[in-house]
């Protein structure tokens, strides 16, 4: 039996890699950004954003930068 292939099209992979990056990079800025004030929208999930934005260092929101990076 001869062994299986998997290819894999670059287009698609592309595009969801893209919207990771740019999502990473919102969430960086938001976390690094001191005057950037998070505040809960309509939006699923923006009331843990607004929660953890407001854990801050220095002006570094850490579980926020922890975040980005994880999904980076």
């Amino acid at each position: 039996m001869p062994p299986t292939r998997v290819r894999f099209s670059g287009g698609y992979l592309a595009i969801v890699m893209l919207a990771g990056a740019v999502g990473a990079i919102s969430v960086a800025l938001i976390a690094l950004i001191p005057a950037i004030e998070v505040e809960p929208s309509s939006a699923r999930g923006s009331e843990v954003i607004a929660y953890l934005a407001q854990f801050r260092w220095e002006g570094i929101s850490i579980p926020l930068v922890l975040f980005a990076a994880a999904v980076t």
